[in-house]
């Protein structure tokens, strides 16, 4: 499963049209945009502030690795909020982490950083595997989402067809 920046953007389009995840997509661009700039204003800070900070210390976490951790618990959670049955909230939460996760797989590499992002292959194939995982419960939320939509649509039939 390795690959390039390149492949993973080709390969995630194509699982998108495949995947009709209308619970979660839209204006996605617009949104891995706002990451993206949001994560380049986070590192300038970081960088401001760790100029005040003595060597030795204090450990600044890694913004990759914050990132990565943030899609987890976004990912745990939307698995309490499915079990709950809270199917629109656990979509949003996986919608979410699968967001963060592709920001990281396929548009942190891209950007211009000091030292560069460089991903593993074993890193890249762990990243792909949290999006196909959380990409299949936003398709089995959906499909639950439609056969409720339509059985409530079936049992109005219904009650309107006894009433004299």
């Amino acid at each position: 499963f390795g690959g390039s920046p390149s492949q993973d953007i080709n390969r995630l389009r194509s699982n998108s049209l495949k995947h009709d995840t209308d619970l979660s997509h839209d204006g996605s661009e617009e949104i891995s945009s706002q990451i993206q700039r949001q994560f380049i204003q986070e590192i300038e800070l970081a960088e401001e502030l760790a100029k005040n900070i003595e060597p030795g210390n204090t450990k600044m976490p890694d913004a990759m690795e914050t990132i990565f951790e943030a899609a987890l618990d976004l990912g745990k959670l939307g698995g309490v909020k499915e079990v709950m049955g809270e199917i629109e909230n656990a979509g949003n939460q996986y919608s979410k982490a699968v967001r963060l996760l592709v920001f990281l797989l396929v548009e942190a590499p891209m950007l211009i950083l000091n030292p560069p992002l460089s991903l593993t292959n074993s890193v890249r194939y762990r990243l792909r595997t949290y999006i196909d995982i959380l990409s299949r419960r936003l398709k089995h939320l959906q499909s639950l989402r439609r056969s409720s939509v339509a059985q409530m649509q079936g049992s109005s039939l219904a009650m309107m067809n006894k009433q004299p």
